[in-house]
């Protein structure tokens, strides 16, 4: 939706107004595509950028929760309101309960302009008055009874659909689940990994001084470093992208569990973004080969884009289905299979509103398929890395089960061994919880065929 007037991006509403944007487009769409569209249209200084993305993203995330107190300040004859003045509501009462920085004065008038722009007088006096008087509520809300309606209080007061906090409560306590509900609502921190190198050199964290802001060394993997402050970090990926990428140090593990040698040879069955198959391209070192598939062409185009940027070399990159594998037998494959991503409800906002619970039967399916394939271009004495960021257990161990059940020939590997010490994993496999800013969530199981 466009507005009805010349938008007067002043200092003020330049970040609020790409927020809004962003919300507007960002229905069926990755929550970073819409974000990246709306800078690459129309570029924000780096505060005005920082501004829109916190206002974007927690918004989103927090859509239930706003609503329903939003609710309690409109009559039904409001109802339905327009798509751009809900979402500028939205950003006003996100910013009053959850920006103490923003002063409240300041979100209702800003959201007042905005109103002007995407509406008409009578949506803009509708916003001013909401805001005014949301602002000054004491912020008691009559949530659902915790007791009676534990679904409904979780889901409402944190923000989540039903299906989501209904799993959790079917398989952990009311504690776990309400840690797991807090878990995917704090903000997801920025990790960066070297390409490279294994460890960073004084020269390479003079880099990461450039953002003006802390680094510190990640909690397993020496090649990472954590940023706690989450600053933009587009400026130095500009300039040293060839050398690190932003990746968060969870998904190292499926990439050590392949236990990678020089001059070995990797496919990558979905392969996009290409996260994991650049962090390989380090084991394998100049002689080993890397193949990447992925089936989707605007996927393919990503994964393209960011080997391209780091310049790396033997790699051949094809358009495949995954289920249909058009390659000899490969004595390393790492399968990162598409799943629900309930392990990045942090990171990703989205995901908690475009995933069904019917989503999960599909993807299982999927998997499995994919799983199957991987197992027939798998040659004896050859490992396969199954890994997914989900947390559900028919997407994880499951799997794993049932593939074991079909195939005899393949035996689990301890991933203890191959991994720093420290990292969290049992004897069978590694199943790592979110736990934001720092860690995203992970599952990774080695196997080998006999």
């Amino acid at each position: 939706m466009t507005p009805r007037r010349t938008p007067g991006d002043t200092r003020a509403l330049a970040g609020r107004l790409a927020a809004l944007r962003v919300l507007l487009s960002a229905d069926n769409i990755p929550f970073d595509v819409a974000f990246d569209r709306e800078l690459e249209r129309r570029p924000l200084e780096a505060r005005d950028r920082a501004l829109a993305r916190t206002l974007a993203m927690g918004s989103l995330k927090l859509r239930r929760r706003l609503d329903f107190m939003l609710e309690q300040f409109l009559d039904k004859k409001h109802q339905p309101l327009p798509t751009a003045i809900r979402e500028i509501l939205r950003l006003g009462a996100y910013q009053i309960s959850e920006l103490s920085r923003v002063p409240a004065f300041a979100s209702v008038s800003t959201s007042v302009e905005l109103a002007k722009q995407f509406g008409h007088p009578g949506t803009s006096r509708l916003v001013n008055a909401v805001l005014r008087r949301f602002a000054a509520h004491d912020g008691t809300w009559p949530w659902p009874d915790e007791t009676k309606d534990p679904v409904g209080h979780l889901a409402t007061r944190y923000s989540y659909p039903n299906w989501i906090v209904r799993r959790w409560l079917d398989r952990l306590s009311f504690q776990e689940a309400l840690s797991r509900c807090k878990a995917g609502n704090r903000r997801a921190g920025v990790t960066v990994r070297l390409v490279r190198e294994s460890v960073w050199s004084p020269a390479q964290l003079e880099w990461l001084s450039e953002l003006e802001a802390e680094s510190r060394p990640a909690r397993w993997f020496p090649e990472y470093r954590y940023l706690p402050d989450a600053p933009d970090v587009g400026p130095v990926m500009e300039e040293h992208g060839n050398d690190c990428v932003v990746q968060n140090e969870a998904q190292a593990a499926s990439v050590y569990l392949l236990g990678l040698e020089p001059g070995d040879t990797l496919l990558d069955v979905c392969a996009a973004p290409g996260g994991k198959l650049l962090h390989a391209m380090r084991f394998v070192g100049e002689h080993g080969r890397l193949v990447a598939l992925d089936l989707q062409p605007r996927r393919v185009r990503r994964l393209l884009d960011n080997l391209l940027r780091v310049d790396a070399k033997r790699t051949l990159v094809a358009r495949a289905d995954g289920r249909r594998l058009p390659v000899r037998p490969v004595r390393k494959i790492l399968l990162d299979a598409p799943c629900t991503g309930l392990g990045l409800l942090h990171r990703h906002p989205e995901l908690r509103w475009q995933k069904r619970p019917e989503d999960l039967p599909r993807l299982c399916e999927l998997q499995t398929e994919l799983l199957e394939a991987a197992v027939t271009a798998l040659p004896a004495g050859g490992r396969l890395v199954y890994s997914t960021c989900s947390t559900c257990e028919e997407e994880n161990e499951e799997q794993i089960e049932h593939l074991l059940a079909r195939h005899p020939e393949l035996s689990i590997v301890d991933p203890r061994p191959l991994l720093p010490e420290g990292v969290t994993a049992s004897a069978h496999w590694v199943n790592l919880l979110p736990d934001p800013p720092r860690l995203d969530g992970a599952f990774a199981c080695a196997l080998d065929k006999s």
